[in-house]
């Protein structure tokens, strides 16, 4: 760290983020949620093939190549309890597939 302002860019870091949040939550106030829309990335998964020398195969991993890991499936579900707590006023309490319009991008 040059000169020694380490301390100082933190905390003005610190209060600088503190008043972006006062001020978001603010600015939605008396506003109501009406769609939500998320963006995210599959969790850890296998690879989707072995390179030439690779010492393992497909049959090394539990759900085969290109499938989610068990991290990854550990991933999702934290995901999934997350998004229940973040929208809990918005969602229903069950599951209901007529309300969500799932897409898939895959690259």
């Amino acid at each position: 760290m040059v000169g020694g302002f380490g301390a100082p860019v933190r905390a003005s870091r610190a209060v600088l983020g503190a008043a972006l949040l006062i001020g978001i939550l603010r600015a939605a106030e008396g506003r109501e949620l009406k769609f939500v829309n998320l963006i995210y990335r599959h969790g850890d998964r296998s690879p989707v093939h072995g390179y030439p020398t690779d010492p393992y195969t497909e049959k090394d991993w539990p759900q085969g190549y290109g499938q989610l890991t068990q991290v990854g499936m550990r991933q999702h579900y934290e995901l999934g309890q997350y998004l229940r707590r973040r929208y809990k006023d918005f969602l229903n309490s069950s599951y209901e597939r007529e309300e969500l319009f799932p897409d898939c991008l895959i690259t």
